[in-house]
């Protein structure tokens, strides 16, 4: 190849670096700005208060085992009091023989040795007693945390029924009330619930809210019998409404005997539920075994 055509190649590539160096598509794009560290979610009281439980149940059990080993220390250092105390008393009960017997050089040696062990036993006391006030600040602030955790666990305590309360405002208002009352119960379409029995051969309740804010309460007992039965029955019920039921009234829809009961919402409470549904529980416990059931019957 002739030099004016290396010389031409070397200028056209210098050409085609410069055009790719130009074109955006060839430029590198450009790094990602990095993500922003994400915020810390407020700590949960409830989860704080059960990791703090954990800690001093954890400090709990290690100081329990240093108050075991204190006091185990301060017994062995009891036993050696003792012990030192009773062999001094010994040496002494053997200088006074070994006088009495007139050998005075022997006498002597049994009060050397009797000073020895009551001077050990002096030092064992002293000991003791540092062991002892150890063992009884151990103890003491093994109490205080004990007391620590027991505040904790009421506080946890505290919350989580302050947490259920809340559960319960952020729920349908009659809803809250049943749960409140204890009774099991199911949505039956929009503003309708039906409460299950609460003993076996008992009725389900149903509740309907209406529009204007009045709440209704209704049970279906079975059919009306015919005949003489009916005015009798009808007598009882009637009897029944002005004695024994407060909250609640007995009634006959489309043949069908009903306790019945209607209120306004604003006026209804945990407690004023709780009243009807006893009510509603005396009236189904009385006459439910009078009717023949309404397997197709429905309160409404």
């Amino acid at each position: 190849m002739s030099p004016f055509a290396r010389l031409v190649r070397l200028a056209r590539a210098n050409v085609h670096r410069l055009l790719a160096r130009l074109r955006p598509e060839a430029r590198p794009a450009p790094a990602p700005p990095p993500a922003p560290a994400p915020a810390p979610a407020p700590d949960d009281p409830a989860a704080a208060l059960e990791r703090a439980i954990f800690a001093l149940n954890a400090r709990l059990v290690e100081g329990k085992k240093q108050v075991a080993v204190a006091v185990a220390d301060e017994k062995h250092v009891a036993k050696l009091v003792a012990q030192a105390t009773a062999e001094a008393a010994e040496w002494e009960r053997r200088a006074v023989l070994a006088i009495e017997q007139g050998d005075e050089a022997l006498a002597n040696q049994c009060l050397v040795r009797k000073r020895e062990h009551a001077a050990r036993a002096a030092g064992h006391e002293a000991e003791w007693r540092a062991y002892k006030a150890a063992a009884d600040r151990l103890k003491a602030s093994l109490r205080a945390l004990s007391d620590e955790v027991e505040a904790h666990k009421r506080e946890q305590v505290r919350l989580r029924a302050r947490a259920r309360a809340a559960a319960l405002r952020a729920a349908s208002p009659l809803e809250a009330y049943f749960s409140l009352a204890g009774r099991r119960h199911r949505a039956a379409g929009e503003g309708a619930f039906v409460l299950e029995p609460r003993a076996p051969g008992g009725r389900p309740v149903e509740v309907r809210l209406a529009a204007d804010g009045a709440v209704s309460f209704s049970a279906a007992l079975g059919l009306l019998p015919e005949g003489e039965a009916a005015a009798k029955l009808a007598l009882r019920l009637l009897e029944t409404n002005a004695t024994a039921l407060v909250h609640c009234a007995y009634g006959v829809r489309d043949g069908v005997v009903v306790v019945a009961a209607t209120r306004a919402l604003v006026d209804l409470g945990p407690n004023e539920v709780e009243a009807i549904l006893s009510d509603f529980d005396l009236a189904i416990a009385r006459h439910v075994r009078d009717m023949p059931p309404a397997h197709n019957a429905r309160s409404n």
